[in-house]
């Protein structure tokens, strides 16, 4: 007598296998990833993450199995990411929540000394600039960029942030230490007129 693949024996174990390849299905289906995403804020306890995409401001939920990487494959600590980063992020949509599966910082993003953004603080010799902290050292030079809509004259020195007009436009070069700190080098200053 010939066995039935579908015998009732069996009824359990394949509504067991169904659901699981539906539930997988669908977890797939929901994913997205987004690319060149600037992180707001991200601190202790690193259960949420606010970022900026296209304009607007999203939440995302991290977890247990959020992988934070460098170049998509070495896993580093949650705590290495700043805010005022540029990454690339993968999530899925459950319960109407974003949810973070992967947080990517790109070899560009990684390797770069350089970046832009707005001086947006002064707190005692810290400037925040786009969420980045950022310190002098004796040696940094602060001067004007100079260019048409600058506001200020090319080569212009200033002797430090208190100088620099709160909204202005920074290029900045300089070091990343343990603590997320810019240590720059060099700073060109293009003053927002409009702030």
């Amino acid at each position: 007598m010939m066995k039935t693949l579908f015998s009732i024996s069996n009824g359990p174990k394949l509504l067991t296998i169904i659901l699981y390849l539906f539930y997988n299905i669908s977890y797939a289906q929901d994913k997205e990833t987004w690319e060149d995403v600037t992180i707001f804020e991200f601190s202790s306890p690193y259960q949420k993450m606010t970022v900026n995409f296209d304009d607007e401001e999203f939440y995302f939920l991290v977890t247990n199995d959020t992988k934070f990487l460098k170049k998509k494959k070495k896993a580093i600590d949650k705590s290495k990411i700043f805010p005022g980063s540029t990454v690339n992020i993968e999530f899925i949509i459950k319960n109407r929540k974003r949810v973070l599966t992967k947080v990517i910082i790109p070899k560009s993003e990684e390797d770069s000394n350089k970046f832009q953004g707005v001086f947006e603080l002064l707190e005692d010799d810290i400037a925040f600039v786009d969420g980045r902290k950022v310190k002098l050292s004796d040696k940094s030079k602060i001067k004007c960029k100079g260019s048409d809509d600058c506001n200020c004259s090319k080569g212009r020195s200033f002797l430090d942030f208190e100088e620099v007009p709160i909204g202005s436009f920074l290029s900045i070069e300089g070091e990343q230490n343990a603590s997320g700190i810019y240590l720059a080098s060099k700073i060109e200053v293009c003053k927002n007129i409009y702030t």
